[in-house]
This record gives structure tokens, C-alpha cells and sequence, in this order.
């Protein structure tokens, strides 16, 4: 079975199956306002289309929470198969936290948040998703567990190898560096 639809069988099990905490409030809470720039979504643009093309070779990345923005939504703008709207994703301490609306997975546009740690063990990325949402119904950890699995594991069976040799993730900021190759 394709991951994807494991991911939307175990969305689907969450949605139908979970309930919020005790107190029906869900920990995720609303996004910081990124403010879109076209000229650094083109920036990254341009940084990550040789590597999106083929080549390898070492190299490095360095973004912005602003830039990764606003290149996903440029990316959703050519690419209109992409069925998120009004993505953010934002850094903090080894923490990757996304949010926005997903669109055309289900018979209706549903909102979603989480928040991840990621980390470097052994050259390869690991995520472990700590909170997620979708609409207001809040990720059980079994299912956060089963999420971190399938991005973790998507991570390392997807496109050509990545070894990382290092990854800060900051306040609004990540620098990645590594090899890229077959």
C-alpha cells in the first residue's frame, strides 16, 4: 500500500475516531502570520531547482520561516496539484511546526497544524511529530506515532539518497548541509 494512502487512511481513522482532550480544546493554536514575499519565494526557488532537477553533490541550505513560506505557496501556484492552501511553516528550537488547509483529499476543505521535532541520527532525518490537528480534533499519540513513522520512513525511500552531516533548526530559521547523490 502507498504510503499517501496510508497517511489518508489513518487521517480518516483520526477524523472518524478521535475525540479532543477532556476539555474539547485542542493544544494547536493559530498560526503566526507569515507575510508572503515573491522575490524570496524565487530566491529558494532558484536555490533548490538544481537539486529538484537531478544534480547532486554536497550542499548547503539555509532558510528563512519567511522564505519557506512563501516558496510553498508560489509552489502551490504553479503546481496546482498540491492540495494545500494558506500553508505557514515556521522554526523554533529543533521544532518544525506547519499549518494550513487541506484541499481536495477529502469531500471538504479541513484545516490542519503539527508540530515536530526533527532531528539527525546517523546522517538520516528523524521526525517525531509531538502535537497535530485536524480541524479541532487532536492527533491521539498513537496516530502521531503513526505519522512520524510514514514521514520518517517517506524521508528515506523518496528521491535520490540524502546524507545529512548537519542540521540546525533555530528561532525562524534551519540550515541544512549534507550530500546529495544516488
Amino acid at each position: 500500500m502507498r504510503k499517501s494512502t496510508l497517511l489518508l487512511l489513518a487521517l480518516t481513522i483520526v477524523l472518524v475516531g478521535c475525540k479532543a482532550g477532556a476539555d474539547g480544546a485542542v493544544q494547536c493554536g493559530p498560526a503566526p502570520q507569515i507575510p508572503y514575499s515573491d522575490e524570496l519565494a524565487q530566491s529558494l526557488d532558484r536555490r533548490l531547482l538544481p537539486y529538484l532537477q537531478g544534480q547532486t553533490g554536497r550542499f548547503f541550505l539555509q532558510t528563512t520561516s519567511q522564505e519557506l513560506t512563501s516558496w510553498i505557496a508560489y509552489s502551490v501556484t504553479r503546481w496546482p496539484g498540491i492540495p494545500i492552501q494558506d500553508a505557514a511553516v515556521w522554526f523554533s528550537p529543533q521544532r518544525v511546526h506547519v499549518s494550513g488547509i487541506v484541499t481536495r483529499v477529502l469531500l471538504f476543505s479541513v484545516p490542519f497544524q503539527a508540530h515536530a521535532r526533527v532531528w539527525l541520527d546517523g546522517g538520516a532525518l528523524q521526525v517525531s511529530v509531538e502535537e497535530a490537528c485536524v480541524g479541532r480534533v487532536a492527533f491521539p499519540r498513537w496516530a502521531r506515532d503513526f505519522v512520524s513513522d510514514v514521514i520518517t520512513e517517506t524521508i528515506m525511500d523518496t528521491g535520490p539518497y540524502v546524507r545529512l552531516d548537519t542540521l540546525e533548526i533555530g528561532d525562524g530559521y534551519l540550515r541544512a548541509s549534507g550530500w546529495l547523490g544516488h
